[in-house]
C-alpha cells in the first residue's frame, strides 16, 4: 500500500519538491552499446505532439533505485518500458508482454512449490529488434536481487527460490514458498530489463539519464533537465503503433504557473494534485474537460499507541467519536465520501466498511473519556490528576488541504473538551525522522493501496523493503502474525475473509482512522481523445498509445 494524488506516492517522497538542474543531457559516459542502441532508431513519419504537464520532475529514468520522484520516474517511462503484466482503471491484470494473466484456474500457477508461468509474447521484442525473452526476465530477477545496487523494494523478490527458462519465450519463477502477489513483479512498478544490453553496465548509473531502449509503443527521445523531457513512437513495437508521434513531458511545479499554461493551449493535459481551488480554476477555461474521480489513495490518522495516553483504547474511541469525517470529506475533497476501511469499495471482495460505527458523536465520546478516567473542568476541558488532556497532531507543513483539515480537527476536539496543538514540519523530516521515530502523537497522511491488499506492508515488520512504513506502533501479536500468512494465501476466498476480519479488528483497535479517498484530477484538451485515467500508478498515461488528436 502506498499517494496524495499519483503525485504523494510512495507517499512519504512523492510531495518533496526538487531542484531542476537547469541543464540539457549529454552522452559522454554511456557505454558504447547503449549509445547505439538509442541513435539507431528510425524515427517514425507521422508528425503529431501532445504536451502534458507535470508537476514533478523525476530525478532518475530508472524505475527500480531509490528516489525521491518514484511516480515521476514511472510517468515519463510507463510507455517506455512495460511490465509482463498491467493494471487498468478497474483493478484488473491484463497481460502487456505475457500472453496471459497466470492464475491457478489455467495452470500458469502450481502449488509444491508454488510456481507461476509466464509464455511471453512472441512477436514481442526490443526496440533494437531483439526478442524479450525468458532470459530478460531471469535477469531483471538477477538486477533486483543484486546488492551492489540501491534497489527500492526488493519485496517478493526474495520469495524466488530460482527462475527456470525451459523456452527462448517460457519463463518459469519457483517461489520459497506461496506468495499471494505474484502478479505484482516484474509488472505494475517493475518492467523487465533487456539483459542483452544491461549484463555488463553498474546498473546505480547505467539509465539515471537516458533509456536508450524500450519495450512499450514508446522510446526515449531527449530530456532538456528542468524543462521538458520527450518519448517518440517506437517505430519497432510490436503491438498496435501509437497515433501520437511525441509526448513532451513539460515540467511545470507551480500550480498557477501550470493552469496559466493550459488554458493559453501551451499543455494539452495536465493532472495536477487535486485542491477545490484548482477544479474552481479548471471550471473557468474554456474548451477544456475536466474529469475528477477516486484514486487508491487514502487520507488517515495515524495513532502512535506507544503514546502512554493514546495507549488507552478509551482514549482512541473518544477520538473517534469526536471526529466529524463527513465535515472534513466534505472540506478536502469537496463532498461527504467518508472512507470507512483501509480497502478500497472496489476491491471485493476484501472491503469491509468498518470504520462505518465511527461518526461525530459528542455524548458517546465523553463517555469514553469519563471511562479513561478523565473529568471535565469548569473550562469544559477533561483533565485527570489536575493535568488537562492535550493532545498534538502532525503533518505536512504547507499543504492547505490538510491544514484545513487540521482545523476542523482542533474545533472537533474543542467541543467535546480536549486541547489539539497542531505541530507540522516539512515532509521529509517527517517520514525520514519523525514518523520513524515514532515521534508523534497522531499524524496524517496517504497511503497509496494496491490492486491486491498488502495490509501486511502497513501495519508489521517484516517487509524487506529499503523503509519500514509500519509507524504506528501496533503489538497485537495474534493479528500481525495473520496479517503475515496473509501474503502466502492464494485462495481468494480464504484471503478475503481474513482480511474482512482483520479489518473489524484494526478499526475495533483503533489503531487509525481513515478519513476519505484522494480524487484524481484530470484536465485535457476536447481536441485529445481515448485518454482514459487510471486508479492507479500510471494514471491516464496508462494508456497512451490510444490516445487521438483530432482538429477542432
Amino acid at each position: 500500500m502506498v499517494k496524495l494524488s499519483r503525485h504523494y506516492l510512495l507517499v512519504l517522497v512523492i510531495i518533496l519538491t526538487l531542484a531542476a538542474t537547469g541543464a540539457y543531457f549529454s552522452y559522454p559516459g554511456i557505454k558504447q552499446n547503449l549509445r547505439a542502441a538509442l541513435i539507431g532508431s528510425k524515427k517514425p513519419a507521422n508528425i503529431i505532439n501532445v504536451v502534458v504537464g507535470c508537476s514533478q520532475e523525476p530525478k532518475t529514468l530508472n524505475p527500480y533505485l531509490s528516489n525521491e520522484t518514484p511516480i515521476a520516474t514511472k510517468i515519463v517511462t510507463s510507455n517506455i518500458l512495460w511490465g509482463l503484466l498491467a493494471v487498468t482503471p478497474d483493478l484488473r491484470y491484463v497481460p502487456r508482454i505475457a500472453e496471459q494473466v497466470p492464475t491457478l484456474e489455467n495452470g500458469l500457477v502450481t502449488e509444491n512449490p508454488f510456481t507461476v508461468i509466464y509464455n511471453i509474447r512472441e512477436n514481442a521484442v526490443w526496440s533494437d529488434g531483439t526478442p524479450i525473452t525468458a532470459d530478460d526476465i531471469k535477469f531483471t530477477w538477477q538486477v533486483i536481487m543484486d546488492g551492489r545496487y540501491k534497489i527500492a523494494d526488493r519485496s517478493g523478490y526474495d520469495k524466488i527460490e530460482r527462475i527456470d527458462t525451459p523456452y527462448k519465450k517460457t519463463v518459469r519463477i519457483v517461489f520459497k514458498e506461496p506468495y499471494a502477489n505474484y502478479k505484482d513483479l516484474f509488472s505494475v512498478m517493475n518492467p523487465v530489463l533487456p539483459k542483452h544490453l544491461l549484463e555488463n553496465q553498474n546498473f546505480n548509473e547505467a539509465i539515471n539519464d537516458i533509456l536508450p531502449f524500450a519495450s512499450g509503443p514508446y522510446q526515449f527521445k531527449s530530456w532538456k533537465h528542468g524543462d521538458s523531457l520527450v518519448i517518440t513512437a517506437n517505430k519497432r513495437f510490436w503491438g498496435r503503433k501509437p497515433y501520437i508521434k511525441d509526448i513532451t513531458f513539460k515540467f511545470v511545479p507551480d500550480i498557477n504557473k501550470q493552469l496559466s499554461c493550459f488554458a493559453k493551449g501551451e499543455l494539452d493535459v495536465i493532472f495536477p494534485p487535486f485542491q477545490l481551488e484548482t477544479v474552481e480554476k479548471l471550471k473557468k477555461i474554456e474548451g477544456k474537460q475536466i474529469e475528477i474521480s477516486p484514486s487508491m489513495v487514502w487520507e488517515q490518522l495515524a495513532i502512535n499507541l506507544a503514546n502512554p495516553v493514546l495507549a488507552d483504547i478509551n482514549i482512541r474511541k473518544a477520538i473517534a467519536y469526536t471526529i466529524d469525517r463527513k465535515r472534513i470529506a466534505a472540506a478536502a475533497i469537496g463532498n461527504e465520501q467518508v472512507l470507512d476501511s483501509v480497502i478500497m469499495p472496489e476491491q471485493k471482495p476484501f472491503y469491509a466498511p468498518a470504520w462505518g460505527k465511527y461518526r461525530l458523536d459528542i455524548k458517546t465520546a465523553r463517555e469514553y473519556l469519563r471511562k479513561a478516567g478523565y473529568r471535565a473542568g469548569v473550562d469544559g476541558i477533561f483533565a485527570k490528576d489536575g493535568k488537562p488532556l492535550e493532545v498534538t497532531i502532525t503533518t505536512t507543513a504547507g499543504d492547505k488541504t490538510r491544514e484545513r483539515v487540521e482545523r476542523i480537527i482542533k474545533d472537533n476536539f474543542e467541543m467535546v473538551g480536549i486541547k489539539l496543538r497542531i505541530k507540522n514540519t516539512d515532509a521529509k523530516k517527517l517520514f525520514n525522522i519523525w514518523l520513524p521515530s515514532k515521534n508523534y502523537e497522531i499524524a496524517m497522511w496517504a497511503w497509496l493501496e494496491s490492486p491486491q491488499p498488502r495490509l501486511s506492508f502497513l501495519f508489521t515488520e517484516y517487509q524487506t523493503t529499503s523503509g519500514n512504513w509500519s509507524y504506528y506502533s501496533y503489538t497485537n501479536s495474534e493479528l500481525l502474525n495473520v496479517l503475515k500468512q496473509i501474503d502466502h494465501m492464494i485462495f481468494e476466498d480464504e484471503k478475503s475473509w481474513h482480511i474482512r476480519n482483520i479489518q473489524d479488528k484494526l478499526s475495533n483497535d483503533l489503531v487509525i482512522i481513515p478519513l476519505y479517498r484522494h480524487q484524481q484530477l484530470l484536465a485535457y484538451d476536447k481536441r485529445v481523445r481515448g485518454i482514459q485515467d487510471n486508479v492507479f500508478l500510471e494514471g491516464p498515461l496508462w494508456n497512451a498509445g490510444d490516445w487521438r488528436l483530432v482538429n477542432k
